[in-house]
């Protein structure tokens, strides 16, 4: 006889208020504004907050994404930003023909 365990996931929000308690970098990422014809290059971040209802006893974690920097497409600070554009593009690329 075999049991199978079911969890029912469930979300929680929560108004985080004040400055994050830590921080972590996790990575960097550049989007494309076609209208504009700018890249933005925004840094993803761990941060965590003290716990609205119990500030000294447990945190809140979550993921932010920051704007670091924007620039148009032909300028000169665009061509690092094209080429971590492409290299995202290409792990895209490579995580779909490889089914991860």
């Amino acid at each position: 006889m075999s049991f199978e365990r079911q969890e029912e996931m469930k979300a929680v929000l929560y108004n985080v208020v004040g400055e994050p308690v830590r921080t972590k970098h996790l990575g960097w990422y550049v989007a494309h504004d076609p209208a504009t014809s700018e890249l933005l290059l925004k840094e993803v971040v761990e941060a965590v907050y003290p716990h609205p209802e119990y500030p000294d006893e447990t945190y809140v974690e979550r993921m932010e994404s920051h704007k670091v920097l924007r620039c148009k497409e032909g300028s000169p600070e665009a061509a690092p930003l094209m080429l971590l554009m492409n290299a995202q593009s290409n792990i895209d690329l490579l995580r779909d023909a490889l089914d991860f």
